[in-house]
């Protein structure tokens, strides 16, 4: 299975400063544009994963329907979670198509998670409801790949250079091992990192869409879950 991946796209009506490097989100829909093309000349996807943050702030919700528009021209499915920069998912979803629980193809299950809780320092928290659905999907019938905004790993064993992750990551992660969860796919730390194996559970978190090289990913994976490879592709100069 082939899954393309983007995440924090950041739009906004105006330069986003100070930050480093620069945010291009005044440019977002044009970045989306050209990508969405690309994927769909050069990719051949099974799906496209859309991570979140496609606002830059809660505020500029507007942007969301052009995101939606773009992204509508997609050919394959495409699945869209918020971010910690978006509005609140009950607002996010009047603009943005409300995913399924789970998407299956080629014998690996995806379950988006876009619901979870965002906490202090730009964390997040699963929530005992989406406990209950991950326990309820992730059943271990089938490879399975869990996909959220913020990345989660194990604190001590991983160590990855990444300030951001679940509160109850561990939680998470012990569930995974027992349930043939063989994938967490996240944005939100926009340097990217991954894929990791040190854990029970493989991750990656890919890089900002609006910020150069604007990085898109692609990761193949065989019929058991397993990563064959994993490409960051650059759309190219604005």
């Amino acid at each position: 299975m082939k899954i393309a991946i983007i995440s924090d796209l950041h739009c906004s009506d105006k330069i986003i400063t100070p930050a480093i490097p620069p945010r291009h989100g005044h440019i977002g829909i044009r970045i989306l544009e050209k990508t969405v093309d690309r994927i769909n000349r050069e990719e051949n996807a099974d799906i496209l994963l859309v991570g979140g943050d496609l606002t830059n702030t809660p505020s500029e919700v507007h942007h969301l329907d052009d995101c939606a528009r773009v992204l509508k021209g997609a050919n394959c499915p495409v699945v869209i979670i918020p971010g910690n920069h978006d509005p609140a998912p009950e607002i996010f979803y009047q603009h943005i198509p409300v995913p399924q629980d789970y998407y299956d193809i080629r014998g690996i299950r995806i379950i988006p998670f876009p619901y979870d809780l965002q906490t202090s320092g730009c964390n997040a928290l699963r929530q005992e409801s989406q406990m209950q659905r991950m326990r309820q999907f992730a059943d271990g019938s089938m490879p399975t790949v869990i996909f959220q905004h913020v990345p989660i790993f194990r604190f001590v064993q991983d160590h990855i250079a990444c300030p951001y992750n679940y509160d109850n990551a561990e939680e998470i992660i012990s569930f995974a091992e027992k349930n043939r969860v063989v994938l967490a796919v996240c944005g939100h730390y926009h340097p990217s990192f991954g894929p990791y194996y040190m854990s029970g559970l493989p991750v990656f978190a890919v890089p900002s869409l609006c910020e150069t090289p604007f990085f898109y990913a692609v990761c193949e994976l065989d019929e058991k879950g397993k990563i064959v490879s994993y490409t960051l592709k650059s759309v190219g100069e604005f």
